[in-house]
């Protein structure tokens, strides 16, 4: 027992000094800020050299503010071997709600990272690969179509879903529309929930053969998680469902 007081002492000491993850920090400053909804704000970062590169579905701890301390983001961009980076994110908080007010370009941030390994161009040969966002789950799969762009050619037959509130406010509807333009290979669904529109198991498996493996790579609500596993028990051959699930509080 007193060896184990003395390492959870120890390991407490290390996280309160902010030793942990330190290797892994990098400074730099904020080179844009866009508000594209009353509810999601565009932070773009440049880190420059001293940026290790990231790929596609990781995430991030960002420090705007040292006396506020560090919150998890995914990383909305590609890595473009240049150091900057783009985070999309939502109000969820009183936080995230005033983010947009509290800073500015050219503001000094920290980002220490990146982690995560929900790579969504791991497939299993011969399995059909679908991607499902709902909300600003849709920030990695924005960041693997935009590391798609350097080689169309590459990319893998795919189904994205993205489950939107409303498409006619959503900012970003448009963008995916652009990303998928570039990559014939890749089908986009909508679903509106504004019009009545709500995704189900049944609609993933209208082009899936029964005996067919499906890989499902999933990043939104809990509750549609939960939903389209209980759906889709029993009518694929195999599946695969990787969930993100970063749900840092």
């Amino acid at each position: 027992m007193a060896l184990l007081l003395t390492a959870g002492t120890a390991a407490s000491l290390l996280s309160l000094s902010g030793r942990v993850g330190r290797k892994r920090r990098c400074s730099g400053r904020i080179s844009a800020i866009n508000r594209l909804s009353p509810d999601i704000t565009e932070v773009q970062c440049d880190l420059g050299k001293n940026w290790p590169g990231h790929r596609a579905g990781q995430f991030a701890l960002v420090t705007f503010n040292s006396l506020e301390g560090s919150h998890p983001f995914s990383l909305a961009s590609a890595n473009q071997g240049d150091g900057r980076v783009t985070f999309l994110i939502k109000a969820l908080g009183d936080y995230t709600r005033d983010l947009s007010r509290k800073i500015h370009s050219g503001q000094a941030v920290s980002v220490e990272g990146p982690y995560g390994r929900f790579d969504v161009t791991q497939n299993r040969h011969g399995a059909r690969q679908v991607w499902v966002a709902g909300g600003i789950g849709i920030t990695p799969f924005l960041a693997g179509l935009e590391e798609q762009q350097k080689y169309p050619e590459r990319a893998s037959m795919t189904e994205l879903h993205y489950c939107t509130a409303n498409t006619a406010t959503d900012p970003t509807v448009t963008r995916l529309h652009e990303l998928c333009a570039a990559l014939p290979q890749l089908a986009l669904f909508i679903h509106d929930s504004h019009k009545g529109e709500k995704l189900s198991a049944d609609q993933l498996l209208i082009s899936q053969p029964a005996s067919h493996a499906l890989d499902i790579w999933f990043c939104g609500p809990t509750g549609l998680a939960r939903s389209l596993k209980e759906g889709l028990k029993g009518k694929c051959g195999s599946l695969r469902f990787h969930q993100e699930a970063f749900e840092l509080r």
